[in-house]
């Protein structure tokens, strides 16, 4: 009997609308920014950081058992009558995903996506690539191609496009049951889709393989990756699936491997729940008593993968010489980078985990980046106070991955900064160093003392520790987009009017604000588009600070203590 079949016992064609250079990283404020009481923009000099612990690190678990009693440890010290916190196994990281969804925008690598037949075209040249936040760093989109063939996924259909010809021509489209994607790579005559994966146990002739991770009754998040043989146009077909449970949270390629960032958590523990205050007490007993009985499946994401002739492999998707905790307790859940080298058929990857919730990915050329954010019990917590608690202590943990082998990801440092991210292009690596910008307190709305900062950071002994930070950006306003071009960080921060920053990043121990240009609306998008010059993308705004529609602004950031908006384009409406 399987570990997985153990445990479930126990319990055409899209429209065709062109490729754009710009893929999606807009911002919209969930709050509305005009009221604000007439409030006018100013800046505050460098921040202190003096009460953020800025150390991190990991803690390696050696054995199995070790692992399994720090969980039934730290459960124990924190379940109640209505479980772990009444099912919240995490920190605020869904609050944070509900304010702000991180951006993300797709890429090619040429070395790694080209097809053999299209060697000859040249990305950027004969063809558009999607946008990508690093050169050479691949991102999933929704449409990929390498000059001579468009794949597009739509849902549970993946479509082939030949464009070698005059006239474009679909010669297939292939449907994925039970899977729904929006994002896939593309490698040689293979494109490897991420895709959520929903089992219906009333229809067992469908995922059969997946259908041993989710107890029938039971809904449960489930991330596939799916191989599809693009070798024969006209006759797409599936050649492996790999499902692990959990939530996917981003993806990058880098040296030719697939970085797969998933999160999960353990959401199958049968607690039970009192009906009113008379039966509390017992409750919590017998939930006790549910803790000290787990074992490591209960608590550990589990995978199978599935071959075209209907073999499968399963069980655990990590050694638990794999798995890390955090110095500080970071939740339930597990956070996993699997590795998965695109230049051979799909088989189990290796991976390295950490017990912590995910939430943003940024990768450079050496080094992959996730971010958590503090855990704070709920049960220790009034309802009306978690929030407020959190604009105070929202701090961000930074958890480096080295990614130069690609065979494996493996955990070396991690550190703190103040504050919440933006999205990936709040993070950036350069000569050695983390570019971090985030602003003081909770994501889900404007606070008066909130303030905005770039921090540098470097690996020394197993610690990213802050070398440098500027604070020398609005009070009282939020991030609203960065950019870094070099030495340089380009900062948008928004409530009322729009500055946008240069931060000079060329001393890591020292960055400095530059300039700062006040202007109306804001740009949720920078993009550089030439030497000296970056567009921003985003909406115009009244001097009081309310939205009124796009805006597209040019600026020249050739003098960076005097950038200038030398173009702006605004049709009226809309986003």
């Amino acid at each position: 009997m399987t570990p997985l079949r153990r445990r479930t016992e126990a319990r055409l064609l899209a429209p065709l609308v062109g490729l754009a250079l710009l893929a999606g990283a807009c911002a919209e404020d969930p709050e509305s920014p005009g009221l604000t009481g007439g409030r006018t923009t100013t800046t505050t000099g460098a921040v202190d950081v003096t009460g953020t612990e800025l150390v991190a690190g990991l803690v390696p678990f050696t054995a199995c058992d070790e692992l399994l009693r720090h969980l039934q440890a730290e459960a124990a010290e924190r379940v109640g009558p209505y479980g772990l916190g009444g099912g919240w196994y995490g920190g605020p990281v869904a609050l944070e995903s509900m304010a702000m969804a991180e951006d993300s925008a797709g890429g090619l690598d040429p070395a790694v996506a080209m097809a053999p037949a299209a060697r000859d075209m040249v990305e950027g040249q004969d063809y558009s690539g999607t946008n990508v936040q690093e050169l050479g760093i691949d991102e999933p989109d929704l449409l990929k191609t390498d000059g001579r063939r468009i794949l597009i996924v739509e849902d549970d259909r993946l479509h082939h496009v030949d464009v070698s010809g005059d006239t474009a021509v679909r010669t297939d489209t292939l449907v994925l049951d039970g899977h729904w994607s929006r994002q896939m790579v593309l490698a040689g005559d293979r494109a490897f889709l991420l895709a959520d994966t929903h089992v219906d146990h009333g229809r067992p002739e469908l995922l059969k393989a997946a259908s041993n991770l989710v107890p029938e009754g039971v809904w449960r998040p489930l991330t596939s990756l799916v191989e599809v043989d693009l070798s024969d146009p006209s006759d797409l077909r599936i050649a492996n699936v790999l499902t692990v449970t959990g939530s996917h949270v981003s993806t990058r390629v880098v040296g030719g491997s697939a970085r797969i960032v998933v999160s999960s958590m353990p959401d199958d523990l049968p607690f039970v729940y009192p009906q009113n205050a008379n039966g509390e007490e017992r409750a919590r007993r017998f939930n006790r008593d549910v803790v000290a009985e787990t074992v490591l499946a209960d608590w550990m994401p589990e995978f199978v993968l599935e071959s075209a002739d209907g073999s499968t492999v399963d069980g655990s998707l990590h050694e638990c010489t794999d798995v890390s905790r955090p110095a500080t307790f970071a939740g339930f859940s597990t956070l996993s980078v699997l590795t998965v080298p695109l230049d051979r058929p799909l088989s189990r990857p290796t991976t390295t985990a950490v017990l912590a919730e995910g939430s943003t990915v940024y990768s450079g050329h050496q080094n992959l980046y996730v971010s958590t954010n503090t855990w704070v019990d709920p049960a220790e917590l009034e309802d009306e106070d978690r929030r407020s608690w959190w604009d105070r202590n929202w701090d961000t943990a930074l958890h480096q991955f080295d990614v130069t082998d690609p065979e494996r990801a493996t955990y070396t440092a991690s550190g703190e900064v103040p504050g919440h991210l933006l999205n990936q292009f709040s993070m950036s690596e350069h000569d050695g160093h983390l570019r971090v910008a985030t602003t003081t307190g909770g994501p889900w709305r404007f606070d008066d003392d909130a303030e905005s900062m770039v921090s540098v950071l470097e690996r020394r002994d197993g610690e990213l520790v802050v070398l440098g930070s500027v604070g020398d950006m609005g009070r009282g306003e939020r991030i609203f987009a960065v950019r870094y071009v070099g030495d340089v960080a380009y900062v948008v921060t928004f409530r009322q009017t729009d500055p946008f920053y240069t931060v000079d990043l060329s001393d890591p121990t020292t960055p400095v604000v530059r300039g700062e240009l006040k202007i109306t609306g804001y740009s949720g998008y920078l993009h550089p588009v030439a030497p000296n010059r970056v567009l921003g993308v985003g909406q115009e705004a009244t001097d009081e600070g309310r939205t009124t529609g796009t805006k597209v602004a040019l600026f020249d950031v050739s003098a960076l203590d005097a950038p200038t908006e030398v173009a702006t384009w605004s049709p009226g409406g809309g986003h």
